[in-house]
């Protein structure tokens, strides 16, 4: 028994551990015994923890003013937030000491028909204890990810580092949580510490909790912050690159360092902060490993052990089913009927040929096939935030319930936003490049593009915000007001991988191209599926319009 293997939360730690360590314990103990929709807030010296489990709503309150007066204050804040939060079971979780006086407080809300427990240390290791090794909550591997997984794991070990690229909504956390459970159960982590790194907090957050679901329950996990490092590096660590920067000089040694977005690795951030640490392993995951310039992220972390992308996913049937319409407004016909024999630069032709549509129509639109299609909920991808904010101006006018989120709006402006569109509250975001990366918003149905980007990146990784599969809904509907020819190439060149597969599941959409004209239609998609993959290259191509016939 000596030997027997420490949770997260033990008799040694539970009652050093800081107020916001013990929260993320205990909020990460809930996850593991089925708790879900959690959600933690902080005010007047004290964390509220709020979610479902067996139906009923719970809110639990930890509140680290003393009791030692007689707890009544902090009985009524609970029962405060119960109200707010419309729960049916109160818990007042407590580190110090269990007066008398609150134990007649207790007894006179029992009176009143009010029952409220109460979680002293000892109560909080006995449900660790009875907690199963592994959440409820585990995600059983797909075959894809179980190769995965080997591949990466074998790779650190023989080769001290690794590369899997898997397409948004493929499960790149659950691959490596899996791999650092197996790491650590086989005792190939020197130093017994991991290091997983992200660029952006909510990434870190999201991280964290998706780590939680695959772990054992003897892993303990942190999040790191600058103003509060730990007494303790053993387990998981996960931190955003920023934070280990400001930190470096106290940073210990990591047996592993694992890289979320691993695309972003190249930046002088990312350099400084590996050159320091020197980890004896690193590894990384991305769902886009392009770059805009010409640092080569295989040079850190070797070539792909796996690489499965949106074609793929969609073929083998774990990415939700993409309707996928392209419309344009109308074709320049004076322009075409010149029948030109010039070669054109794609930025001339698009200013040439393409009339784009405008924001109010644009907005009509997005209203009417919402309607049509009996859609949930969607994502406006727009150029800047004057227009974001605009084009969510524009929908309201139309009854949608949106918003615009973005950039220059504060951490809990945004929160809060996000909060009210999974809630149902909003039924439409406007943002620019806010969800490009580590969002999860699974039951969105609809995706809106009303910019256009070059960046293969930024396209694949904002359609991918979609193709998560949800309950909620059978496909997503992809509207796409293009007025950029390399757009329509990508697209049915994505189309065209999808369809080349042994196993069709989807096409993107019957009619790629929807134009107000059925004339302009047919000539645009029988065009541009000859000129596809030329407008795949990354240099600007010159292309010719081709002899058409008009009446």
């Amino acid at each position: 028994m000596a030997n027997e293997p420490e949770a997260y939360l033990n008799k040694k730690n539970i009652k050093d551990l800081s107020h916001v360590s013990f929260v993320e314990n205990f909020q990460r103990l809930l996850v593991t015994n089925g708790y879900t929709e959690l959600e933690v807030t902080k005010s007047n010296r004290a964390f509220t923890l709020i979610g479902l489990c067996n139906q009923k709503r719970w809110v639990f309150r930890y509140d680290y003013r003393s009791t030692s007066s007689n707890g009544r204050e902090q009985l009524k804040s609970l029962l405060k937030d119960a109200k707010k939060f419309q729960a049916q079971c109160y818990v007042l979780v407590i580190r110090d000491l269990f007066t008398p006086d609150l134990q007649k407080n207790l007894e006179y809300f029992r009176t009143q028909g009010i029952i409220i427990d109460v979680y002293r240390p000892q109560e909080v290791l006995h449900l660790v204890g009875k907690s199963p090794i592994y959440s409820r909550a585990t995600k059983q591997l797909r075959p894809y990810q179980e190769e995965a997984v080997e591949s990466l794991k074998d790779a650190l070990i023989d080769y001290d580092r690794g590369l899997v690229i898997l397409g948004t909504g493929l499960g790149k956390t659950v691959v490596i949580a899996d791999v650092v459970d197996a790491l650590f159960e086989e005792g190939s982590i020197s130093q017994g510490s991991v290091l997983v790194l992200a660029h952006t907090r909510e990434l870190v957050n999201q991280l964290q909790m998706g780590f939680w679901h695959q772990l054992s329950k003897f892993i303990p996990t942190r999040r790191i912050e600058s103003d509060i490092l730990p007494s303790s590096w053993e387990g998981v660590n996960f931190a955003t690159v920023q934070t280990i920067k400001a930190n470096l000089r106290h940073m210990p040694e990591f047996g592993l360092v694992l890289i979320d977005e691993a695309h972003h690795l190249g930046s002088e951030t990312y350099n400084e902060v590996l050159e320091q640490l020197s980890p004896r392993m690193i590894g990384g995951v991305t769902a886009t490993p392009w770059r805009g310039d010409r640092i080569d992220i295989q040079e850190t972390l070797g070539e792909p052990l796996m690489q499965i992308g949106i074609a793929e996913g969609l073929r083998m049937g774990y990415l939700c089913p993409v309707d996928y319409r392209l419309v344009a407004n109308d074709l320049d016909w004076k322009f075409v009927q010149e029948r030109s024999r010039h070669k054109y630069s794609v930025r001339q032709l698009n200013r040439k040929l393409i009339i784009p549509i405008h924001n109010a129509e644009a907005a009509s639109y997005m209203r009417n096939i919402f309607e049509e299609e009996d859609r949930n909920s969607g994502l406006v991808f727009c150029t800047t935030i004057a227009h974001a904010e605009e084009t969510a101006r524009h929908l309201a006018q139309y009854g949608f319930r949106a918003a615009a989120i973005h950039g220059d709006q504060s951490t809990e402006e945004q929160s809060k936003t996000i909060k009210s569109f999974k809630q149902g509250k909003l039924n439409m975001l406007t943002t620019v490049d806010l969800f490009n990366e580590g969002m999860d918003v699974p039951d969105v149905d609809m995706l809106v593009f009303m910019r256009v980007t070059h960046s293969r990146r930024i396209f694949v990784q904002q359609i991918g915000r979609g193709l998560r599969l949800s309950k909620h809904k059978t496909n997503v509907l992809v509207v796409d007001f293009v007025s950029d020819l390399r757009r329509i190439a990508e697209v049915i060149n994505l189309d065209r991988a999808v369809r080349s597969g042994v196993k069709e599941q989807m096409s993107l959409g019957r009619k790629l191209i929807n134009f107000h004209q059925s004339q302009a239609s047919k000539f645009m998609e029988s065009w541009m599926l000859s000129q596809a993959s030329l407008f795949s290259r990354e240099e600007e191509p010159e292309l010719e319009i081709p002899f058409l016939e008009t009446r």
